[in-house]
């Protein structure tokens, strides 16, 4: 099967208040023209094709300008999402192996001086003693409007590939390694449908107690009847 690729327009953007419509399964009911105008906002790409190909006819849709007037296909973003899949077994097979390491590494170190007038005498020990504190942010990502907890949320430090993403209550922790630990950890957070918001923590202020609040914007959203061009994947090259 040939793969597909499709561009999405709105070129007569409606004006009708999206808090003004009922809502239903797949977004909300226009009352004025009597259509349902589907809520692509915060769908991925897999997602937004799938309902491109079962629905038949026209299509009106609530979409973010990040989601119009750009390529969009579904191997791409399942390629996407199978790395993710392997990192995740990756980062799930280290941190196996590390509480293996750590289950069979003896907490306590046997010092080298051991008595020698007296070879009963048992050996001193000394626990270790580490400045490693980890260092945490915790916080919770939430909608600016609503104030409702945005799950899945993406907390990234800055130029860098340490990340989390947010729970089911938009809670996160994130632990800053030594390697990354500089007077201000500057992170990004994004969310499908939101501008990208940028923070700088003091490092001072990094505690396993304290929790930022973090807010975050819609972007701008354009509700009309969606233009669908559609084309082979190996003629995406060809100008729309």
């Amino acid at each position: 099967m040939k793969q597909q690729c499709y561009l999405l327009k709105i070129d007569q953007p409606c004006d009708q208040p999206w808090s003004s419509m009922n809502p239903n399964s797949t977004g909300k009911f226009c009352s004025r023209c009597s259509k349902t105008v589907v809520d692509f906002a915060h769908l991925t790409d897999p997602e937004i094709i799938q309902i491109i190909e079962q629905t038949p006819g026209r299509i009106c849709g609530r979409l973010s300008q990040q989601q119009l007037n750009r390529i969009i296909e579904s191997r791409s973003t399942s390629n996407k999402v199978s790395f993710y899949k392997i990192l995740a077994s990756l980062l799930l097979i280290g941190a196996t192996h590390t509480l293996a390491a750590e289950q069979f590494t003896s907490p306590i170190t046997i010092a080298s001086n051991i008595n020698e007038q007296d070879p009963d005498s048992p050996p001193e020990v000394k626990n270790p003693v580490t400045n490693d504190t980890p260092k945490t942010i915790k916080g919770i990502v939430m909608d600016s409007t609503s104030q409702e907890p945005l799950v899945g949320a993406i907390v990234l430090i800055k130029d860098s590939e340490m990340w989390v993403s947010t729970d089911i209550n938009g809670k996160f922790k994130l632990t800053v390694p030594d390697h990354l630990l500089t007077d201000k950890i500057n992170l990004t957070i994004s969310y499908l449908g939101y501008k990208k918001s940028e923070l700088a923590v003091n490092k001072d202020d990094l505690s396993d107690k304290e929790e930022i609040s973090i807010q975050l914007t819609e972007e701008t959203l354009l509700i009309g009847e969606v233009v669908i061009a559609k084309r082979q994947r190996w003629k995406f090259w060809k100008r729309w």
